[in-house]
This record gives C-alpha cells, structure tokens and sequence, in this order.
C-alpha cells in the first residue's frame, strides 16, 4: 500500500513542475510594434528564478543573445507588411529540460488626422484649430499589409477611447473616424487613441493624441476699393495721411459658427461705440479729417450668437500724420 500511494503521488508531483515551468509568456514594448521601429521584448514567469535561468533569443532564427538571466532584448522590427518570429529559450536552474516561447510580430501602423468645425474665411488654406467646445472628428489613417497587400481601412476594427473611456458606441468594424465636443475652456486637452485590428487580429496598431482648444482670433485687414481685401498681411496698427480714409475688414478664425450671420459685431473707435454697418457688420471705415494728425483705438468684440460664453476681441492702432 505505501509503495502503490508513491506510485501515484511522484509523477503528479512531476506533471505539476513541468505544467509550472511551462508558464512563460512574452512582453512587448510597444505592444503593437510599428514598422522599422525598435522593440523590446522581455519575459514574465512566476514559476521560476529567471535570473538563474539560461537564456536564448533569437528573431526569425538569427540569434539575438544568450545568457543567464537575460530576460529581456531589443531588435529592429522589420518594414510594414513582414511577419516575424521571435523565439525566446528558456532552461531554468534545476529545471526538467528546455522551454521554448515564440511570438509572431507584424508590425502595423496608423495615424490620426483631427478636424475641427469652426469657421475660417474662404481663403484661408491653413489647417483649422480646435477652439474650446467645437465639434472635432479623429479619422484614423491605418497602414495595413498583409501578403503584399494593403488592407481596406473599411474592413478593420476600430476601438476609440476618449481620455482613456473606452467608446463602444462609435467603435466597431468599419468606425473609420470618431467625433466629439471639446470642453468649453481653453487649455484642456483631452486624449484620443484608437485600437486597430485586421479582421483575424494578425495585425494590430494604436495610435494617440492629444488635442488643446486654443481661444478663437479676431484679425484685421485692409479693405481696399480696387483691390479688394488684402489678407497677405494682417494689421495690428496702422499709419494713414491727413484727410484720407481707411477701410477695415475684421476677419474671424475658428469661432464655432457656420457663417458671419452668427456673429455679433460691436465696434469701438476712440472710446465710443459705434453701430455696425447691418449690410456689413465686420467692416468699419476710418476717415481722418484733412489737416489734422493724431492717434485712435479701434477696438472689436465678436460673440457667438449661438454659444453665449464664447467670444473675441481684437485692437487695432490707428495714426494719422
């Protein structure tokens, strides 16, 4: 009976090592590795001391190093659409025999374009800047290959998170671009990433930004009456003769209307408030009288007829001589 109850109980001893043994597992930094970008990789065990373990590394049968305790490497991934393996063996001190880990790495990767929805003049050809509470969309630019061929952006999985919060709602197959309202004040910036996986999750990639809502501007320009506006330079003080005149055109940037028709205008010329024109609000005419010489504020504040807290200002020197 003694002898039988060993019988049994030394080889579940056995089994019960080598299944601990056996729990290896492999780390990368980044998780999802970008192409021709550097990883490290290191491994994470508890059954066994690591740092008297016998270590060998090696990235598609090329050796990477070898050594007790080495626990981690570091390698160049290869360029978009490659697939590498990497394989890791590990012979702790003592242990029953080797154990071996391999991981397959397809780098993958991805941007985010941001879209603000705020207004701009037509002829601006600038990139729009995100000004506090306006609509902003987050396209993702994934740069799939797999087998020589790039894969349809369509047929991808998206996972969004805002801040971290993961948005379940507007992630899924096919959910390209996710859309939100930034927080009213300026200098808040907010998170966004997004998790991309190819259908059979071979290929990965994550990609984030950081988004500051920047206060709208409020910027003049010469208006002239054969030329039109001059938007090559903007002023923020202006030299005019004795006797001529000088038209103003105020011309706001990234103020969350669809047109000027949503803005409020209200002119100050020399400490008085002067009624905007009704045709056109946005422009204000200077003369100066003949023989006379001197200086003169022009001030503006534009606010949102549609988003009360939200508003411009803007000065304008005006000297006569």
């Amino acid at each position: 009976m003694i002898l039988a109850t060993l019988m049994i109980l030394i080889p579940s001893a056995q089994a019960q090592v080598f299944e601990a043994v056996t729990s290896v597992s492999l780390a990368l930094t980044p998780k999802f590795p970008e192409p021709n970008s550097e990883v490290r990789a290191r491994i994470i065990t508890y059954s066994f001391d690591l740092d008297r373990a016998s270590v060998e590394w090696s990235l598609n049968g090329r050796r990477l190093g070898a050594g007790v305790g080495l626990k981690e490497v570091s390698f160049t991934s290869g360029p978009a659409g490659s697939a590498g393996v990497l394989k890791v063996r590990v012979s702790p001190q003592g242990g029953p025999g080797v154990v071996e880990k391999t991981l397959e790495i397809r780098p993958a990767a991805a941007d985010l374009l941001v879209e603000a929805d705020n207004f701009v003049p037509y002829w601006y050809r600038g990139g729009k800047v995100v000004s506090p509470a306006s609509r902003v969309k987050v396209v993702a630019i994934p740069h799939f290959i797999f087998e020589g061929a790039r894969l349809d952006p369509k047929s991808l999985v998206y996972e969004w998170r805002l801040d971290g919060e993961r948005q379940g709602e507007k992630s899924g197959r096919g959910r390209q671009s996710f859309s939100f309202k930034m927080p009213r004040a300026a200098g808040e910036p907010v998170t966004v990433s997004a998790k991309i996986s190819s259908p059979q999750g071979t290929l990965n990639a994550e990609a984030r930004t950081a988004i500051e809502a920047q206060n709208p501007q409020i910027l003049f320009y010469e208006k002239k009456s054969l030329l039109g506006l001059v938007s090559s330079e903007a002023m923020t003080a202006k030299v005019i003769t004795p006797g001529s005149s000088l038209e103003v055109e105020a011309v706001p940037f990234f103020m969350n209307a669809s047109s000027l028709k949503d803005l409020n205008f209200r002119w100050n010329f020399d400490g008085a408030e002067v009624a905007p024109d009704p045709a056109e609000p946005n422009v204000f005419l200077v003369k100066s009288n003949s023989g006379s010489s001197g200086s003169a504020a022009l001030n503006l504040a534009v606010s949102n007829l549609k988003s009360v807290l939200e508003e411009a200002r803007a000065s304008l020197h005006i000297y006569a001589q």
